[in-house]
């Protein structure tokens, strides 16, 4: 199976206490201030528009900030259709509902013999235990239900033979990747 990693910087960690870093023009974004954090959100032309990046063993002074290339981010969205912007806005929605949250992102090819390249998007709580994924075609479409792309974690690890929360203890994570509950996933986006 050929796959490649486009993304994989998107690790949302412990919102509230941290402040992120957005745009102050009110013209790129609507600013929304929840307790001491701000969000930026900016659903009309499908923008990601925050990210939080743990660098190993660095002090990021308990800040969330935007990706350092925000133009490829703000470009690679917009042809993924309307499932993929509704699966970003409901993962900015549990951002702020959820204590933690980390998110995987990234694309990989089907193993046909004519390859469909695939978006995936790994989300994990993280102090309730409970995560899912979800996988959408480039080609796709469709404005249906974000429940109809939703799968276990663990078969997407499968499919890209990845382990996405590897530093996870197995007999922890396994049952984890293995659910899929939307009871503890209010979608409010859909």
């Amino acid at each position: 199976m050929k796959f490649q990693l486009i993304v994989l910087f998107t690790f949302v960690s412990q919102f509230l206490s941290a402040q992120i870093e957005v745009p102050t023009s009110s013209q790129e974004c609507k600013i929304i201030t929840k307790g001491n954090i701000t969000y930026c959100l900016n659903t009309s032309n499908y923008e990601i528009l925050w990210a939080a990046t743990v660098l190993e063993g660095k002090d990021i002074d308990n800040k969330v900030y935007l990706p350092p290339d925000k133009e490829f981010f703000r470009k690679m969205p917009v042809k993924m259709g309307p499932v993929w912007q509704k699966i970003e806005m409901q993962t900015r929605m549990w951002a702020m509902e959820f204590d933690s949250l980390y998110v995987v992102t990234g694309m990989y090819y089907s193993n046909d013999s004519i390859p469909e390249k695939l978006y995936y998007k790994t989300l994990l709580k993280g102090s309730q235990s409970d995560g899912l994924a979800f996988v959408v075609s480039v080609n796709s479409i469709s404005s249906s239900s974000i429940v109809d792309y939703a799968i276990p974690i663990i078969e997407l690890e499968e499919r890209t033979r990845i382990d996405f929360y590897p530093s996870l203890n197995k007999k922890i994570n396994n049952p984890i990747e293995a659910s899929l509950n939307w009871e503890n996933w209010p979608l409010t986006v859909d």
